[in-house]
């Protein structure tokens, strides 16, 4: 008789849509490499679509963001029957710390290098040197348990649609040269200081107008007024802003041959299904670890010694220019879209 027991692990990734979408590269490598364990993932209600059908998870345990702190407790104790023979701790701020306190001594949690991203955004020390993806921080803080090798491949946001049977591989994607494109556009951020101006997105669309098919804009709720002005503004594109679930965003994505977002999550789940990416990094610098991981890229910013101003994002600009965004043009983008498309589409 096989009395053979698998060792329980719990992952503790709570927000935001983004930092959740790069867990998945260390969800699969973990399991490739450990296949005597079985992996739980915690993380808040409103992020569970992002890891819903990832075959990797045994479970996915959630509770919304804004619980009460009586609710936590009751989290707490439920984390506590399941008996983990350890927890890594992705997250490492007060809630993650509280749900998982009674496993102090087999707990590894994440180094959110604070002097690192204070050092970079008040004293710009370290910027255009070489920097860490978020993935290579997660993968220091699980190696603490476990013997990690990295696969090489790129973030998963697994769709219902995939056939797990097969092992969906979004890095195996192939991206032919076409006539026309679908392009996906993010134009929202949950920081002013993120966001690309809406005009500059209409203008871009304008100048793309000759070589697309379709145009997506997606984006959540609070990005509605921004989808809204860019549609009443050019006519030829599909506003899904706040009308979609995050997998069925996802969904649109994958059916897109392009993607032109600012610093979001959409950005992630773009890299998680290996679509071409643009992203416009304003008050953000890439060497915070966040540029699209592991797929065809261009990041487009511009050198200023005001940047990085932030190592999130601001809701206004501390000097009141705003030249990180404004003077990233149109026209510089669009270039960059058709180099893109040239040098990197087969």
């Amino acid at each position: 008789m096989n009395n053979f027991k698998k060792k329980k692990i719990l992952i503790i990734r709570l927000s935001s849509i983004g930092d959740v979408v790069l867990t998945t590269a260390l969800l699969r490598d973990i399991l490739l490499s450990n296949p005597d364990i079985v992996i739980d993932f915690a993380t808040y209600t409103e992020n569970v679509d992002i890891v819903k059908h990832n075959p990797y998870l045994r479970q996915i345990i959630h509770f919304p963001k804004g619980s009460k702190k009586s609710d936590l407790k009751k989290f707490q104790l439920s984390l506590t029957n399941e008996k983990y023979d350890f927890i890594i701790d992705l997250q490492n701020n007060s809630i993650s710390k509280f749900i998982s306190q009674n496993y102090i001594a087999n707990l590894s949690k994440i180094d959110k290098r604070r002097l690192f991203k204070l050092g970079l955004v008040w004293l710009k020390k370290g910027k255009g040197q070489s920097w860490h993806s978020i993935h290579d921080i997660y993968v220091k803080a699980a190696r603490k348990f476990l013997d990690l090798s990295d696969s090489g491949k790129g973030l998963e946001f697994w769709l219902e649609s995939d056939n797990l049977s097969e092992k969906y591989t979004p890095h195996n994607k192939v991206i032919h040269k076409k006539v026309k494109y679908n392009i996906a556009i993010a134009p929202g951020a949950y920081y002013k200081t993120k966001q690309w101006e809406p005009q500059y997105y209409v203008e871009l669309l304008r100048k793309l107008n000759d070589i697309t098919e379709n145009i997506f804009i997606l984006g959540g709720k609070s990005d509605s007024n921004v989808g809204s002005y860019i549609s009443e503004n050019f006519m030829n594109v599909i506003n899904y802003c706040g009308e979609l679930s995050l997998a069925e965003s996802a969904e649109i994505i994958n059916k897109s041959d392009l993607m032109i977002s600012n610093d979001t999550g959409l950005m992630h789940i773009a890299a998680s299904r290996q679509v071409p990416t643009i992203a416009i990094f304003g008050s953000t610098v890439r060497e915070f670890g966040f540029e699209p991981f592991r797929v065809i890229n261009r990041v487009v910013e511009i050198d200023l010694a005001c940047r990085p101003c932030s190592h999130i994002g601001r809701n206004f600009c501390p000097l009141g220019h705003f030249r990180c965004m404004k003077e990233i043009t149109p026209e510089y983008v669009y270039e960059e879209t058709i180099k893109l498309i040239n040098d990197d589409f087969e």
